[in-house]
């Protein structure tokens, strides 16, 4: 059985894109919140990135009620894509392909004074590169070959 099920704050905002068979697609970047102790007992925390694939209508849905820093409830399956990059090195990307995505905290609309509070809202943080840029020349999702219907 292949399910994940996690919560976590947008790190970007929904972007529409298309695969070459014309069907809707959108990328999104999550934070989450993972505690753990080490081998001398001292609690950690980490806050760990995952990206999530949205296909169809929810893509469409997606990228006209989602911002940056809503809190959201993602569930749906791994997968995990392999390719070569320029250098003929392996790749690999895992992801959460989306079935299901709810907000959980009021959508407010775009206006002056929520476009404010955004930009004042601290940026996510992480050690890593930042995954909300899009993965391209190695089976991007904007250029996926098969129609995902």
């Amino acid at each position: 059985m292949n399910i994940a099920m996690l919560t976590g704050r947008l790190v970007n905002d929904p972007t529409l894109r298309h695969t070459t068979a014309g069907s809707p697609v959108t990328n999104i970047t999550i934070q989450t919140q993972a505690t753990h102790r080490d081998q001398f007992g001292i609690l950690l925390r980490s806050e760990p990135w995952i990206k999530v694939v949205v296909y169809n209508d929810l893509a469409l849905e997606c990228t006209s009620t989602l911002r940056r820093g809503v809190l959201v409830y993602v569930e749906g399956s791994l997968h995990t894509h392999k390719w070569r990059d320029p250098q003929g090195l392996v790749q690999y990307v895992t992801e959460i392909e989306a079935l299901r995505i709810q907000p959980l905290e009021s959508i407010l609309p775009e206006t002056p004074d929520t476009e404010e509070a955004a930009q004042a809202a601290p940026e996510p943080t992480s050690a890593v590169p930042d995954p909300a840029d899009p993965v391209d020349a190695d089976g991007t999702h904007g250029d996926v070959a098969g129609d995902r219907s």
